[in-house]
């Protein structure tokens, strides 16, 4: 009897580059070589029952990335992990495994997500840099174009940030948020790393940019997806 089991995983190292596509076609071949086999659709053209949360963007790395599959055969999670972890490429990995009977999928419960971005800055000391970043977020509106299916829009990103944090990490900062993801409302992270460089004079190298959770609504709640 077939089960739908959520895995928890990373995506670090140069498989921040992979596109989500390719992310999806590697996961399918994984399984594979893991002879893990996954229940298909019906159809003239089936495909396996496996899907993902909200895309990560290229270039940002997660240790807060889900999928879940419909499993054929009655392995243990924590076989499905050691195989699935087996097969996968360097810089993907397994931390995780459970059933779940959630019928919703994963990217139509996605409301919020998380993020952390590590600046350096190259022309002033790390305390100017983190008051600079405070004021730009303390304001009232942060704007910025973007690009749509039709054309270019110009947004306000401070509608779509929960909450901000900027704080100073020996000589870097740190800027932690939560803003809007998912289908109905989405603030790609890029584009809020692109609205800081241009609300800034000073120059700075961006050391990483982290996805560090995942939120769905839970009864009027903001809880993690897990």
């Amino acid at each position: 009897m077939s089960k739908t089991v959520r895995f928890r995983f990373g995506k670090k190292g140069q498989t921040q580059f992979v596109s989500h596509l390719d992310l999806m076609r590697c996961m399918e071949r994984s399984f594979r070589r893991a002879g893990i086999p996954l229940e298909h659709t019906e159809g003239f053209n089936p495909h396996p029952k496996l899907s993902f949360d909200l895309p990560l963007p290229v270039g940002v790395v997660s240790d807060v990335c889900f999928m879940d599959a419909v499993i054929e055969e009655p392995f243990s999670c924590d076989e499905l992990v050691q195989r699935l972890n087996k097969a996968l490429p360097e810089g993907l990995i397994v931390y995780e495994a459970v059933v779940t009977e959630d019928k919703k999928s994963l990217m139509s419960q996605v409301t919020n997500a998380s993020y952390r971005n590590v600046m350096r800055p190259l022309d002033c000391d790390a305390d100017v840099f983190t008051n600079e970043m405070k004021s730009i977020l303390d304001q009232e509106g942060i704007y910025i174009e973007k690009e749509t299916k039709k054309s270019l829009k110009m947004i306000n990103i401070k509608d779509m940030l929960q909450w901000y944090r900027v704080s100073r990490e020996g000589e870097t900062t740190v800027l932690d948020v939560m803003c809007s993801a998912g289908s109905v409302n989405n603030l790609n992270p890029i584009l809020l790393w692109r609205a800081v460089c241009m609300y800034t004079d000073y120059r700075f190298d961006l050391l990483s940019l982290e996805r560090t959770g995942l939120y769905k609504n839970e009864n009027g709640k903001t809880v993690p997806i897990r």
